[in-house]
């Protein structure tokens, strides 16, 4: 069986959002980012909250697509129930008598079955998410040498192979198949993107409390919640200097297949040098 894999690319979506507008956007809610009860009861002034960090990271996601086409045969049995006066029927030729009110008539089903898989996941998580309205932006190849110098990735934790076993499934082939036809597996793409996000730390320092928010650096969608990575951020530090993202080959097992995941790679490094790659 021959499973086909498309080469993976590996983009970033430059910021369309200004760090200025961010920090407006952010700035905006500053007295509600400490929840409802500390805002009406609490009644921070708006000086008592001060913006004491400001972070653009760009924040992994997957978009992979695959199919599945089978044509196949498969050996049947089919019980008719007749009427009780039938001693014998002939169907094309072949007479067949019933037992206990019903034919037993065997064949040979002609069957095609195809399947279409699209799966947009979180690069960090592995969760299913709506991202599709990300594709509409700008983009750019990791390997064009067209990249910002300080540009400051995370890392994803779901490697490729977990996205095709998702996009493909488990089942490889119909389980009742008696005679393979026709078999196409394929992989139609597998791109790892990487989103920007503004992350902001708030301090309250008459309450000793902190609290940070996101602004989608696409959208300017503003999120109540967040986190800061700092030191698990990998930087560019050359754009000539390649290095796979995971491993050159990912042997990706699957029932019935056995599959080389080729990676393409990328154009970053790691901020710890104890760090070399992606995976």
């Amino acid at each position: 069986m021959e499973i086909l894999l498309a080469e993976q690319g590996v983009f970033v979506l430059p910021a369309k959002v200004t760090p200025d507008r961010a920090k407006e956007k952010a700035w905006e809610q500053k007295l509600n980012v400490f929840g409802t009860l500390a805002k009406f009861l609490m009644r921070p002034k708006g000086d008592e909250i001060q913006v004491t960090l400001l972070e653009l990271r760009y924040q992994p996601f997957w978009h992979a697509i695959g199919h599945k086409h089978f044509r196949y045969e498969r050996r049947v049995q089919y019980s008719v129930p007749v009427s009780a006066d039938v001693q014998t029927t002939a169907i094309a030729g072949h007479v067949y008598t019933p037992v206990q009110g019903k034919l037993t008539i065997q064949g040979v089903d002609h069957c095609l079955l195809k399947d279409r898989q699209e799966s947009f996941l979180d690069g960090l998580t592995g969760e299913a998410q709506e991202l599709r309205r990300y594709l509409a932006f700008d983009r750019t190849r990791a390997d064009d040498g067209a990249l910002p110098a300080d540009l400051e990735l995370v890392p994803p934790s779901v490697r490729g192979s977990a996205v095709v076993r998702r996009v493909l499934g488990d089942v490889m082939r119909p389980a009742s198949a008696d005679k393979i036809l026709e078999e196409e597996v394929v992989v139609d793409c597998l791109d790892l993107y990487y989103r920007p996000v503004y992350a902001f730390e708030y301090l309250w320092q008459a309450k000793d409390k902190r609290a940070t928010v996101e602004v989608d650096g696409l959208t300017g969608e503003f999120k109540p919640t967040g986190k800061v990575f700092g030191s698990q951020l990998m930087k560019v530090l050359n754009r000539d200097m390649l290095m796979e993202l995971g491993a050159d080959t990912v042997g990706l097992v699957i029932p019935g297949a056995s599959i080389a995941l080729k990676l393409t790679k990328a154009v970053v490094k790691a901020t710890n040098p104890q760090q070399e790659n992606l995976s």
